[in-house]
């Protein structure tokens, strides 16, 4: 009897002893302590399927990246399937106060308490003019021509909506349609100007400005391009420079700044001037300030109070041709250079860097997010990086010959050459 209780009480510890046995298993197992759900392998597999994706997505949104459930854990699926390589991580380390020191299988530990590996570049195909690093297709950056119109003396180009508004170098101004980015821009509508040339072409609020040169300034309806206004500015010169913000019209010659109020576009009302000698002369508005250049220099004027304009301040810039301002800088095209001034305070203005490029003459200044596009007449378009503003670097060149002007609306840029007229590209991984 004791014997057959001693057995019974033997075959429950056995049977106590594997249940325990086969929980420390599955224990392993969730754990990732047992097996090879989450190893190097793997995880280095999954980062390059995530990179994998993130290419197919970025030409295909709704590229569905089915080989993710193939190359991953399931825990990293959804990660994989939406191309972030970066969220792929590895099998868990012991976390310590300075987690990125420990060890884990020659990978560091990152603060979460997992094993970070390095992306793995075999097996990313990267096209054209791609390089794989760290895991991820890399393009250059570039400017792509897509159509051009050969119209003849171009001097200026404003893009509004789909219709290019061209100042013409001999006479006039024209109106193109770039709708159709990939065809050969369509022709809309000439005026002559009485067969003078005009300088620039500005359009606001359903208004185009023109700086008709030897002509005034004209205003014109931009849905009814014919039906146009005349007027003149006394003892104005030549006018040389149109710019237009909230019913504001800014007219610039060189003799003369005056701002009109453009409530009536029949009857501009002149509420203030400033008489200077201005040398070929361009302006920006931005606020309360206008930014001029002329001859040599950088002008700021204060416009608080739109009758009583003040020159405020000025940097010397040899050559100054143009100025595009973004933000608290000035961007200025000035001899062969690029220029950033600071104007954080407007009264105290600060050179804080110019960079020479390598061109002829640098005509134009456009500024679109963090690159600058320069216009030089006899070296393309250069694009510039400026996200440091103490180390802006050129990244890319478009080859146009005779480049005066240009016009970015991302992702695409239309330039005018003074010989190869009207030109139309795309800005492509930048």
């Amino acid at each position: 009897m004791e014997a057959k209780k001693a057995q019974g009480s033997l075959e429950y510890l056995i049977i106590i002893a594997a249940v325990l046995a086969i929980a420390a298993i599955v224990i392993l197992f969730v754990t990732g302590s047992f097996g090879a759900s989450k190893s190097s392998a793997d995880v280095s597999k999954c980062k390059i399927a995530a990179a994998k994706c993130s290419n197919e997505k970025a030409t295909s949104q709704g590229a569905p990246c089915d080989y993710c459930e193939r190359d991953c854990p399931e825990p990293l699926w959804d990660e994989c399937k939406a191309g972030e390589p970066d969220k792929i991580i590895g099998v868990e380390c012991e976390k310590t106060s300075d987690c990125k020191q420990k060890e884990c299988n020659t990978v560091t530990c990152t603060e979460e308490g997992y094993c970070e590996y390095e992306p793995v570049d075999e097996g990313i195909e990267c096209g054209g003019t791609g390089e794989c690093k760290s895991g991820a297709c890399v393009f250059e950056p570039k400017i792509e021509s897509l159509s051009f119109h050969s119209t003849s003396n171009p001097i200026n180009i404003f893009v509004k909506d789909n219709l290019a508004y061209v100042a013409d170098g001999r006479f006039g101004w024209k109106i193109f349609n770039v709708t159709d980015k990939l065809d050969t821009p369509k022709l809309l509508y000439i005026h002559s100007n009485n067969n003078k040339f005009v300088r620039k072409v500005f359009v606001d609020n359903n208004k185009g400005y023109v700086a008709a040169a030897e002509e005034g300034w004209k205003v014109f309806n931009a849905s009814k391009q014919d039906e146009i206004y005349s007027n003149e500015i006394a003892n104005n010169g030549v006018v040389y420079d149109v710019f237009a913000d909230n019913d504001y019209s800014y007219v610039i010659a060189n003799n003369n700044l005056s701002i009109f109020r453009m409530d009536k576009i029949q009857k501009p009302e002149l509420i203030g001037s400033l008489g200077n000698s201005f040398s070929d002369p361009s302006l920006f508005v931005k606020g309360n300030f206008i930014y001029v250049t002329s001859g040599n220099y950088l002008k700021i004027i204060n416009a608080t109070d739109k009758s009583n304009l003040k020159i405020i301040s000025s940097v010397y810039l040899k050559y100054s041709r143009e100025v595009f301002v973004q933000d608290d800088y000035a961007y200025i095209a000035n001899d062969k250079n690029l220029s950033i001034v600071r104007i954080t305070d407007k009264t105290n203005p600060v050179l804080i860097k110019s960079i020479q490029l390598n061109g002829y003459k640098a005509q134009g200044v456009f500024v679109s997010g963090q690159y600058v596009y320069i216009s030089d007449d006899n070296g393309g378009v250069k694009v510039i990086n400026i996200e440091d503003k103490n180390n802006p670097k050129q990244i890319t060149e478009w080859s146009i010959s005779s480049v005066l002007h240009s016009f970015v609306k991302y992702p695409y840029i239309y330039s005018i050459s003074a010989t190869k007229g009207l030109h139309v590209g795309k800005i492509e991984n930048f």
